[in-house]
């Protein structure tokens, strides 16, 4: 399915996780811009009395595990082995 919508599509793309196909618009836009997006826009990017969580378990949450670590905001990854 991703090699189809790649080729025949070029408002929407494919992603990839372990157990998952995200159908997403074909922008540059991914976990982690929506996360920093967010925290810029709630204006809470920048604040040391807040604290973000983001908690995942999928290869598509690494662009916002990312995100948080240089923010300095706290990322969880759930999986069934140690990294």
């Amino acid at each position: 399915m991703a090699d189809v919508l790649d080729k025949e599509s070029s408002w929407l793309k494919a992603g990839r996780g372990k157990m998952v196909l995200e159908l997403k618009p074909n922008v540059a836009w991914d976990k982690g811009s929506s996360v920093l997006w967010l925290l810029e826009a709630l204006g809470l990017k920048d604040r040391g009395d807040v604290f973000a969580l983001y908690i995942g378990d999928d290869t598509t949450d690494e662009d916002a595990f990312r995100v948080l670590q240089v923010c300095a905001h706290a990322h969880m990854r759930v999986c069934c082995r140690v990294r």
